[in-house]
């Protein structure tokens, strides 16, 4: 069989979890296999949607036997839910199920049989298990931005021929993931406003409101329902007056994304106060002179202060998402050449914010770049986790750990430059707890810094050994030799996480 189509029954295998014999009936049934051969052929189709998922089949019941012509009405046909595979465009039919994918990018030459794979792209998405736009968010975070920003040692591709995807392509990546996340914790929200209950309904103008507003038994339920509300919303806006709970690891996207969240659930909330049910039930209420109006007044100006709070802070932070990138994409070489842009960005937002005008809140804002820094430093050590400062040479992770302390270092002298600028007239001086955002990396500099005194010590035995050294040993001391001792060193010192700053051994 040509191996680009065994390589397609096999992706409808996996994504199906089908046997293949269920395969090859759907694939018949639906005459999908010449649509399947023009993937492969020049300037043909350049993509392929299977749907897996419930489809509603009618089945006609028949007209009962004895029954003249035209008289009585035919049974109501039979409605049934199975699960089909089949070819869509994405636009015809609504997703509920999986989704496989396959596309090319280049369709001007034929898809060979062999090495057919380099041209070829699939994927899976299940809209079951975590949703349409989780989904996508997981696939282009942790497959198609994984394999631009780390591409395979063998690979073709090279950093210095493709520039654009660094600078342009992966950024650009990261901002459309970061928007699905909070796309997707806004669509998770529930209206605070539907309780299920539609006392409104029933009225036809203005001279039926006035009447209803005079029954004291409608006005008490009315003001039970408004105190219901404002009871929820002051749950959501007390959020801002409470300290955030953050992990230590919080990054300067964290921030971007809280804040992107927050003016979407207040941009939420605002459009279901326009809601019909909720407006009538505010007049209603108004008209009866009640108290409880006051009570909402005063939360309703609560919501517009909170929503144009996240609004304005989420449009400072967007302004560094741009100088954030490098923060998150490259390593502490390339991260020094971005530092003065990204704080002269962070004074700028100090100075006109009226939310990060405090040395509070500014110093929390910078923690989490230096978070991040520290976390970067980690992942350039280590190979993103992968390795550890002893499976990789010595000299090669000596290297390492000196970039990661010039990052602190570049990242402090940058600092007090900024901070010393000349600035707009009459704004606060750029400053904050200097030891809460730059301690942590101090810190971890000086466990960079005994690493590499302990490689230089090691060294320095090993340098003994090759001189003989080891024959003044005596006793059983002439049996070690240098692989041993450093092999001993190792596993003594590789119980312990090494580049855990916290940690005091």
């Amino acid at each position: 069989m040509d191996p680009r189509l065994e390589f397609t029954f096999q992706l409808l295998i996996d994504g199906t979890g089908l046997p293949r014999h269920a395969i090859m009936d759907h694939v018949f049934e639906g005459n999908m296999l010449d649509d399947i051969n023009q993937l492969f052929l020049p300037h043909m189709r350049n993509k392929l949607l299977w749907y897996y998922q419930d489809v509603e089949e009618i089945e006609h019941r028949p007209i009962p036997e004895g029954t003249k012509k035209g008289q009585g009405k035919p049974p109501p046909p039979i409605i049934t839910l199975k699960k089909k595979l089949f070819l869509s465009d994405g636009w015809d039919v609504r997703f509920t199920g999986v989704c496989i994918y396959m596309f090319r990018i280049n369709v001007s030459k034929q898809l060979p049989e062999e090495g057919f794979h380099k041209d070829l792209f699939c994927g899976i998405l299940n809209a079951q298990r975590v949703g349409l736009v989780t989904a996508i968010e997981r696939v282009m975070e942790h497959v198609y931005m994984n394999a631009l920003a780390h591409p395979s040692s063998d690979g073709e591709e090279d950093e210095t021929r493709f520039p654009i995807v660094k600078n342009q392509l992966l950024p650009g990546l990261r901002s459309f993931c970061s928007a699905l996340k909070v796309c997707e914790d806004v669509c998770n929200q529930v209206n605070l406003f539907d309780d299920g209950q539609a006392h409104m309904a029933e009225l036809q103008d203005h001279t039926q409101l006035k009447d209803m507003a005079k029954n004291p038994t409608t006005i008490t339920m009315l003001e039970e329902r408004v105190n219901e509300w404002i009871k929820k919303v002051m749950e959501i806006l007390s959020e801002s007056e409470q300290l955030r709970r953050e992990v230590d690891s919080s990054g300067p996207q964290d921030e971007l994304e809280y804040w992107k969240k927050r003016g979407a659930q207040f941009s939420q909330l605002v459009s279901y106060l326009q809601d019909n049910e909720v407006q009538l039930t505010l007049s209603c209420l108004q008209i009866a002179n009640s108290k409880v109006i006051k009570l909402w007044r005063d939360t309703d100006h609560k919501i517009t202060f909170c929503y144009n709070e996240a609004k304005d802070n989420a449009k400072f932070i967007q302004a560094m998402e741009k100088c954030c990138h490098s923060l998150y994409l490259d390593d502490p070489v390339k991260i020094k050449d971005s530092i003065l842009s990204l704080l002269q960005t962070v004074r700028l937002i100090h100075s006109v914010s009226q939310f990060y005008n405090t040395s509070e809140r500014i110093s929390s804002l910078m923690v989490k770049i230096t978070n991040q820094m520290i976390e970067t430093c980690k992942q350039y050590i280590t190979c993103r986790f992968k390795e550890t400062i002893w499976s990789q040479e010595r000299a090669l992770v000596r290297d390492k750990l000196i970039h990661c302390i010039n990052l602190n270092r570049t990242y402090r002298e940058t600092y007090l430059f900024v901070k010393n600028q000349p600035f707009l007239p009459n704004t606060e001086q750029f400053s904050f707890s200097e030891n809460y955002v730059f301690g942590k990396f101090d810190t971890f500099c000086k466990r960079l810094n005994k690493i590499i005194a302990m490689f230089d010590l090691m060294n320095d035995y090993n340098n003994l050994f090759e001189k003989r050294m080891e024959g003044l040993l005596l006793g059983e001391g002439h049996k070690l030799s240098a692989p041993v001792l450093g092999r001993h060193v190792c596993e003594e010192i590789t119980l312990h996480t090494v580049l855990d700053f916290m940690s005091t051994e």
